[in-house]
């Protein structure tokens, strides 16, 4: 087929499974599907082999704890290829996360990632490190910038909640061609939180649009907490979210 190109498939089984992804000749999978019409939907961005994966478990045995709600959006995620754990039987979920680490996840839920990609993300800090593909690709499309002061990404700076809200609610507003929240109206809506005033004003339009899109589920009378690291297993549910409410169509080149 030419590509890209959104492709549908049947699914010729008894039952539909809880939760069915496509992973394409990079070992990704991407958008789209529904298993409870038997069918799948997705963007294939090259030619090579495509085929379905049924995931109806996850044998990570350090979320045990969590509720089957929460459960269901790893599986999600995991199904589609977006989280993988540190081991066959360990996702360490409170381990905290890397803005690089970060980048790649949010790569990979809005179908762009390109492990071949070969742009220079020309962030003095990033010449031969492992994320370069994802951080250049996730710069071109406009999700990232990095700091203006000395030109640096600083992948390995671990990600903190205004920098999550901040890029989640960046993305959802170019995948839905929205703009940022005005400022009065995101100064409304961050206000509400008791450590407001902690939040950097950069920031401070886009974790509104995450606010007001139910991104950020938190308490919205309470404490946001801005510069608290992020953990693996508050990304992973931040990005299903994300992922909820903003199917990814093929849209990101």
């Amino acid at each position: 087929v030419n590509t890209p190109a959104i492709l549908s498939l049947s699914l010729l089984m008894d039952k539909a499974p809880t939760y069915q992804g496509v992973k394409g000749p990079d070992g990704l999978a991407v958008s789209m599907t529904n298993a409870t019409k038997r069918n799948v939907s997705f963007r294939a961005t090259k030619s090579g082999k495509y085929t379905t994966t049924n995931v109806g478990t996850i044998s990570f045995t350090d979320v045990n704890t969590l509720s089957t709600a929460q459960k269901d959006t790893l599986r999600r995620l995991y199904a589609h290829g977006l989280i993988e754990g540190k081991s066959a039987t360990s996702f360490a979920p409170s381990t905290t996360l890397t803005r690089a680490e970060f980048t790649t996840l949010l790569i990979k839920t809005i179908g762009a990632y390109d492990a071949s990609y070969k742009t220079s993300s020309g962030f003095v800090d990033m010449k031969n490190q492992w994320s370069e593909p994802v951080v250049s690709k996730a710069k071109k499309l406009g999700i990232i910038a990095g700091y203006d002061s000395d030109n640096t990404f600083r992948p390995d700076n671990k990600l903190n909640n205004e920098q999550l809200y901040h890029l989640l609610g960046l993305t959802y507003a170019k995948s839905n061609k929205r703009s940022a929240v005005a400022g009065n109206r995101a100064d409304a809506i961050v206000g509400k939180f008791t450590d407001s005033a902690k939040v950097s004003q950069w920031a401070k339009k886009n974790v509104a649009v995450a606010v007001a899109a139910n991104i950020y589920t938190g308490n919205q009378s309470g404490n946001f907490n801005p510069r608290n690291e992020v953990s693996r297993l508050n990304a992973a549910f931040a990005v299903g979210k994300l992922f909820e409410i903003s199917p990814f169509d093929g849209n990101w080149k």
